[in-house]
């Protein structure tokens, strides 16, 4: 590894970027530099898992801007929708060790959602978009996202959009919650808990579903780019139909959205867009 301590002079200010690549990469090493110097980036990190092998591992610029504190090995932003891929991991290894099977009616391992219209539910269909929950329609009351029974209970009574396993779209949030009460159901533990337990311990990576006390501030202060115009179709469907699926997900969150930077929602279990990471703690997860 070629390892890189190298000050920069950009638009924002002095920055550092360190950490260190193969030489092999050294293109992405100048994207990365690139990234600061002419397209407005903040802070970031990137790392790169090839066979096994760290091959990239490369962070710099500012973790917030307003205090200007640096940007470190173990700065964390929130991660978005790539929790689900760790959520979903910890389903996957269960079914592997013979303890859930993904066929499995709901029902069996959690009676009080599985009932009436999502009684043909399958846990495979919490995994693959079709359970025909991507949204609630009924008003999330304030930070309910933070409080796993009141939001599990909310799902156990809410309107499907669809039959499950008819049709497929997005759960965009509600797939954390489903799928980390069944792990909660099977194990005892929460999707935190467990994916702590059997993945970012023993792999020594810094990657969490709800931060503990002792991370919060490690998390980067993220900053939205502008909107764009026009805007795209998806978000022109958000704001023309309030009642539909995609501004359900979006507007029907508790207040999660304008939220989810705060102490409270850094440290609950947001499995479907709220776990936060290194970029080596991403990378490692998801390596093969």
């Amino acid at each position: 590894m070629i390892e890189v301590s190298q000050e920069l002079s950009t638009p924002l200010g002095s920055i550092v970027v360190n950490g260190g690549y193969e030489s092999r990469f050294e293109r992405v090493f100048a994207h990365f530099l690139g990234n600061f110097l002419t397209r407005g980036e903040i802070g970031a990190g990137v790392a790169v898992t090839l066979e096994g092998d760290t091959v990239v591992d490369l962070y710099g610029g500012f973790a917030d801007l307003e205090s200007r504190s640096r940007w470190t090995e173990k700065t964390m932003p929130v991660v978005w929708s790539s929790t689900k891929g760790a959520t979903s991991i910890c389903l996957h290894n269960l079914a592997f060790r013979g303890i859930l099977d993904l066929d499995a009616s709901v029902s069996e391992y959690w009676p009080e959602y599985g009932v009436g219209d999502k009684s043909a539910t399958t846990v495979k269909m919490f995994l693959d978009h079709t359970a025909g929950l991507p949204a609630i329609k009924e008003p999330v009351p304030q930070n309910a996202y933070y409080d796993w029974p009141v939001i599990t209970k909310i799902l156990e009574d809410a309107e499907l959009w669809w039959r499950p396993g008819t049709a497929q779209g997005y759960h965009g949030l509600t797939k954390g919650f489903l799928c980390g009460e069944i792990v909660r159901r099977v194990t005892g533990l929460s999707i935190g808990e467990f994916f702590q337990k059997e993945f970012s311990v023993p792999l020594d990576l810094d990657f969490f579903i709800g931060l503990p006390d002792d991370r919060v501030s490690d998390a980067a202060t993220m900053v939205f780019p502008e909107q764009q115009e026009p805007l795209s179709d998806f978000f022109v469907s958000v704001e023309e139909n309030p009642e539909g699926i995609q501004s359900k997900m979006f507007n029907n969150d508790g207040g999660h959205m304008s939220e989810f930077q705060t102490t409270m929602a850094l440290k609950s279990e947001i499995p479907a867009a709220g776990g936060l990471a290194t970029a080596r703690g991403l990378a490692g997860v998801y390596a093969p």
